[in-house]
């Protein structure tokens, strides 16, 4: 039961996030979608007084919250900008920039990632390390390093927290899909879990 409140509050989450974003036009393009997204997606056009329509075409609207919502979600987004045939040709570009145009994360968090899982510190293992990033994408983000016997390398750091975030998002992804599948005949055919 208490999973069963943990998961429902997510999801309330996402669609407030998405309503918030102004991105629940997805869900159109879903035949057979559950009430509760129908009543999300309705809300969504509603706005309260003096609320500002977000910035930005619907695809950029999308990254956006899908960002904000963590890195499963921009996997999704990720996976999403490669099905035009999905979403659209501009809505696949603009879902395109989840790709590796992401914000790193500071350097501090990423020198202390690496002394904790190495269990040295970063001045220690390396010659010279390069506080700003090279890369930053939805995992992990890069670092140019020289060794301390003279090699060049560049050092991945996961993003703090990423485990314990797709952990909880799969889980109420999956409790989702079991959900639609006991409550919804047609989703079966869909195999969602």
């Amino acid at each position: 039961m208490i999973d069963s409140l943990r998961h429902a509050f997510r999801l309330a989450h996402i669609a407030r996030t998405l309503a918030r974003h102004d991105a629940l036009f997805p869900l159109a393009l879903v035949d057979h979608m559950p009430l509760a997204f129908r009543f999300a997606q309705a809300a969504a056009g509603w706005r309260l007084p003096g609320k500002k329509k977000s910035e930005g075409r619907p695809g950029q609207r999308l990254a956006r919250a899908l960002q904000s919502l963590g890195p499963a979600f921009i996997k999704l987004g990720q996976g999403l900008s490669t099905r035009a045939d999905l979403v659209g040709e501009e809505v696949a570009g603009d879902l395109s920039e989840l790709q590796d145009r992401l914000a790193p994360f500071d350097s501090a968090t990423a020198r202390a990632i690496i002394t904790r899982e190495l269990g040295t510190p970063v001045e220690t293992l390396f010659e010279s390390f390069e506080d700003a990033p090279v890369a930053a994408a939805s995992m992990a983000q890069v670092h140019y390093a020289i060794t301390s016997d003279g090699r060049a390398v560049a050092v991945k750091v996961l993003r703090p927290g990423l485990e314990e975030a797709f952990q909880r998002d799969l889980a109420t992804f999956e409790w989702a899909a079991r959900l639609a599948e006991r409550a919804l005949a047609e989703s079966r055919r869909l195999r969602l879990v």
